[in-house]
């Protein structure tokens, strides 16, 4: 087995699709949970909505160009910011 796991989520920990005992024995067992939605609500936060909605965003679902780079930001950066290896891969 790993020595250590680690999931990266992109929203909050409250939509994982997991039950709540899943998770709670996930984090006895040592998993790591990062959790890039506050990364990203900041970002957006200082970027502003409206910018963030016409830049950022084709759809609800979708991003265009910036958006995804802003995702890929954010997850380098939890990982950074992580005790992960990962980390000393991350630009």
């Amino acid at each position: 087995g790993a020595e250590k796991v680690y999931i990266v989520y992109r929203r909050g920990m409250e939509e994982l699709p997991a039950r709540k005992e899943e998770i709670e024995h996930a984090e006895e067992e040592g998993v790591i949970f990062i959790d890039i939605n506050d990364i990203l609500a900041a970002r957006y936060e200082l970027i502003g909505q409206a910018a963030a909605s016409s830049d950022y965003f084709a759809d609800v679902v979708h991003t265009f160009e910036k958006g995804a780079k802003l995702y890929c930001k954010a997850i380098s950066q939890a990982l950074r910011d992580s005790a992960s290896p990962l980390a000393a891969y991350v630009k």
